[in-house]
């Protein structure tokens, strides 16, 4: 039968076989006036992974290709809308096939709130860690420009005294000797030598 009609959950067909080809899906929704919502599933009757497919390449287990659409009702009608919001959490309906239950993923929003809670706690703890190294590279950087600062006042102070003095050649007076001065360390020297 290509054509089959579902009027209640869990809203199945089951079926044995082998292959991949398209189903069309349409919802048609109790409400007259909303129209009839048309979906496209890729359907895949073999494991994943397979390079070859072959008919001797069939699972045992059931083969579970999962889509996720998501419809979005633009303007409802208020007993419409009143149906759509009755429930918050959607029930859990029960496969008809114990081997389609049995190898059927199961979601919970529990499990998504301890996986945020896990991935908020780490964020946290990374944040706080890198705060850390932050403060730690800002002190150190401090010290780094205090001993800079350190270092360029004692340049300037010793440049300063060792200028004062200079270096100074001259004739010996009257003795017609050569006097030679050099500035070391603010010393200086005297060598007189006195021709006759």
């Amino acid at each position: 039968q290509p054509v089959r009609e579902l009027t209640a959950p869990p809203f199945e067909v089951t079926e044995k076989g082998w292959g991949e080809f398209e189903a069309t899906i349409r919802i048609v929704w109790r409400d007259p006036g909303e129209k009839a919502t048309v979906l496209t599933h890729g359907i895949k009757l073999y494991p994943p992974g397979l390079t070859q497919i072959t008919p001797a390449t069939t699972s045992k287990e059931p083969v579970v290709h999962e889509f996720y659409d998501e419809v979005v009702f633009t303007d409802p009608t208020e007993a419409f809308h009143r149906q759509l919001m009755r429930s918050s959490v959607l029930p859990r309906i029960q496969s008809h096939e114990p081997t389609v239950q049995e190898n059927f993923p199961t979601y919970a929003d529990e499990e998504d709130f301890k996986a945020l809670l896990a991935a908020q706690k780490f964020l946290e703890d990374e944040l706080r860690d890198v705060k850390d190294r932050i403060m730690k590279a800002d002190m150190a950087r401090e010290e780094i420009e205090e001993a800079l600062r350190v270092a360029a006042t004692a340049k300037a102070s010793s440049s300063q005294s060792g200028g004062k003095s200079g270096s100074s050649s001259g004739k010996g007076g009257g003795s017609g000797g050569k006097t030679k001065s050099s500035g070391g360390g603010g010393t200086a020297s005297k060598k007189s030598k006195a021709s006759h």
